[in-house]
């Protein structure tokens, strides 16, 4: 959760998987995390900086395109 349970929802907009390091920094230190949308977080250090983590963009899969007949083999 970003915002902390039960303060915050559990739905898309608060929920974000981090691993135990960055989970253990933000339950107990003075960094601070917020979700200005789903999977994008904006870490926030002690000192004032910033840094945002976007979601990695992954390519739309394409259909196969069953019209065209398998290339042929090469002639060995």
């Amino acid at each position: 959760h970003t915002i902390v349970y039960p303060l915050g929802g559990t739905d898309a907009c608060n929920l974000g998987l981090f691993c135990r390091h960055h989970h253990l920094l933000k339950h107990h230190t003075r960094w601070r995390v917020e979700q200005p949308h789903p999977g994008t977080f904006v870490w926030t250090s002690p000192t004032g900086r910033t840094t945002t983590i976007t979601p990695e963009q992954t390519p739309t899969p394409q259909p196969h395109d069953t019209t065209t007949d398998p290339p042929e083999p090469p002639p060995f």
